[in-house]
């Protein structure tokens, strides 16, 4: 009888063991089932948080031209540039932008530190979703960049759909990922103007440089230099024209091969009154007669958003006239007539209301309460 127990036990207990290991590879082949490849969680992924993206078309264009791999989580061991861009998006207040914009809550260095550790149980999942944030982070910086955040001719949507030009934040993105410099690789896609490097510098000092060292500067005028910055994005993708006028400042600036020659100029109230609902106009016309300068101005309805408006000699009832007086208007006049026999004369309107002169930041009057209306938009809003 007692043989009969041993065997009975003996039995059993090969039994069991049998069903164990036949259980393992069943059990390793529904985790790795529960825990798709990359490219399928990169795809899944894209789908399933699309609305929490910025530029969710231009980060899928990304992952599809790279084959749907990851772009920034990789072992330790392996050298990306997922650091770089987290340190950059850390610095975006010194390029007059926020924080809050790109994933600050998503995107943290202990994630990061996790997801590519080699002894930390992560999903491919949860490598995807991080990967993916911090693509549309940059792709969002880039854009914010290039175009501004709230440009009025290029909305996040007209951008996110692909825009045919020389700047594609997408391609740029690839090229800095190969790049051993990333951080200027992505900062060349910013306006490059004198005026606009001077209030980056200055942006630098004020939310960089010299915080660090105590010194400090009115929330004012820092809001007042990132607004300033904002608008010069927008100016920026503008067709360039070879006079300008900036409204705040009363300054007309005629570009020439030899340089800027800049006149101080002034606008009575009811010229001043139609030039403040058109400040969306991409340019007008200047002209001359008898002796005299005059802008010409098309109404809003009939002027392609992006385009300066070419406006015939005839005035009608599509066009007005203001005139402008000018201090050293007979140099002016000579300077137009000059390039008046090449080519009709654009202007391109602006609306700065700070500059940097000899170090030191001038501010103008906001005559228009643009900077107020500009300044509620740019701090209230969650989305580049």
């Amino acid at each position: 009888m007692q043989k009969y127990h041993r065997l009975f036990f003996f039995s059993a207990g090969v039994t069991l063991l049998l069903l164990l290991f036949g259980a393992a590879p069943e059990a390793a082949a529904y985790s790795a089932r529960k825990d798709t490849s990359i490219a399928t969680s990169i795809k899944s992924q894209l789908a399933v948080h699309r609305k929490e993206l910025y530029f969710p078309n231009s980060v899928q264009r990304v992952y599809r031209q790279t084959g749907f791999k990851l772009a920034w989580i990789a072992p330790d061991t392996v050298k990306t540039h997922a650091t770089d861009a987290m340190l950059l998006l850390d610095c975006v207040v010194t390029y007059g932008l926020k924080h809050a914009d790109y994933h600050p809550d998503q995107l943290l260095y202990d994630k990061l530190k996790l997801l590519r550790s080699s002894s930390s149980p992560v999903s491919n999942r949860q490598k995807a979703m991080f990967d993916i944030l911090l693509t549309d982070a940059i792709i969002a910086f880039e854009n914010n960049l290039h175009y501004g955040r709230l440009n009025p001719n290029y909305p996040t949507a007209k951008i996110d759909s692909g825009i045919k030009s020389e700047f594609n934040a997408e391609k740029v993105l690839i090229n800095a990922l190969k790049s051993q410099q990333f951080e200027k690789e992505i900062s060349k896609v910013q306006p490059q103007s004198k005026a606009y490097a001077s209030l980056k510098h200055q942006m630098y000092l004020m939310k960089g440089l010299y915080e660090l060292d105590c010194y400090e500067f009115s929330e004012a005028d820092v809001q007042r230099v990132a607004i300033n910055m904002e608008r010069l994005r927008w100016y920026s993708n503008r067709k360039k024209t070879p006079v300008d006028i900036n409204i705040p400042s009363g300054i007309l600036t005629v570009h020439t091969k030899t340089g800027d020659q800049y006149f101080k100029i002034k606008i009575g109230k009811p010229g001043m009154d139609m030039l403040a609902t058109g400040l969306d106009y991409s340019a007008i016309n200047i002209t001359t007669a008898k002796g005299h300068v005059f802008l010409q101005v098309s109404r809003p309805g009939y002027q392609k958003q992006g385009e300066p408006v070419i406006i015939t000699p005839v005035v009608g009832q599509d066009t007005a006239i203001i005139q402008v007086n000018v201090v050293r208007g007979a140099k002016l006049l000579a300077l137009l007539s000059n390039i008046g026999k090449k080519q009709s004369i654009p202007v391109s309107l602006t609306y700065l209301t700070c500059d940097i002169r000899n170090g030191q930041l001038v501010t103008y009057k906001d005559i228009f309460y643009a900077d107020q209306r500009l300044k509620k938009a740019l701090y209230k809003v969650s989305k580049p």
